[in-house]
């Protein structure tokens, strides 16, 4: 709820003058149907295909450490159906550390298993060569191609850099993909510090209501696992403090 507040707070701070630039005509390239309609597709290509880190699946995933996501919502999310073949969108948020690039890539694995066609990259790495498409005039063949995956992972957002070439093209590729294609983002910032990524203000609410338009939002604000990790080896072994026997005081 709390990320839905600041898309409406957003809305009132762009104001009107700035909302009818964002709602200017979409290109025709970008307005295209899916020609693959949006029932399940044929069985995808192996994995290794997809981009996705190795050894992040479901089952090595700490659902304990992550207590606010649900192994039932998971396993409904894995299945894709129900947001797939819609377009609908998956975005986590969270701290660094928290699990959302495991995440985000095990339910990439399991729609793989389950027959979709899965494309797992960071953001930046992705942003990267769509800049390079535009410099070339070729960026809307470089978007159409990413329309073979039902679902673009793009994991870390928030490391895109704050440059007017850099987030345009990102906006065109949701904007594209926009109730025909799916993509799941993780981001640490919320969407009320989203104007760090992106310069411009319309821009910036336009990039979120197409996002949560129709999406689902889970939020993993729990503390670093890398940290905790880093902790406990500091510590070394034995038993943990709340466990550990108090000092006996005399009487």
């Amino acid at each position: 709820m709390r990320h839905i507040r600041e898309v409406l707070r957003l809305h009132h701070s762009v104001g009107m003058s700035q909302r009818a630039v964002v709602r200017r005509r979409r290109p025709e390239w970008a307005q295209r149907s899916n020609k693959s309609g949006s029932g399940k597709p044929a069985r995808a290509k192996e994995p290794t295909c997809s981009g996705l880190p190795a050894g992040k699946t479901l089952h090595s995933f700490d659902f304990e450490a992550v207590p606010m996501v649900s192994k039932a919502q998971v396993s409904a999310l894995a299945a894709g159906d129900g947001w797939l073949g819609k377009g609908a969108n998956l975005l986590l948020f969270g701290p660094p550390g928290g699990g959302k690039s495991h995440l985000a890539a095990a339910l990439g694995l399991a729609l793989i298993e389950n027959g979709w066609r899965v494309f797992f990259t960071r953001t930046t790495d992705l942003v990267q060569k769509l800049q390079v498409a535009r410099r070339e005039l070729n960026l809307e063949a470089a978007i159409n191609r990413l329309d073979r995956f039902n679902l673009v992972i793009l994991d870390d957002l928030a490391y895109v850099s704050k440059d007017q070439a850099e987030t345009s093209v990102l906006f065109e590729l949701i904007s594209a993909r926009y109730e025909r294609r799916s993509m799941l983002i993780t981001a640490n910032q919320p969407f009320g510090e989203w104007n760090r990524v992106f310069p411009d203000p319309a821009m910036t609410l336009a990039a979120i209501d197409r996002l949560v338009h129709h999406a689902t939002i889970i939020e993993m604000n729990v503390e670093s696992y890398r940290r905790r990790t880093a902790i406990e080896r500091k510590r070394g072994p034995g038993r943990p403090p709340e466990h550990a026997t108090s000092k006996t005081r005399a009487d």
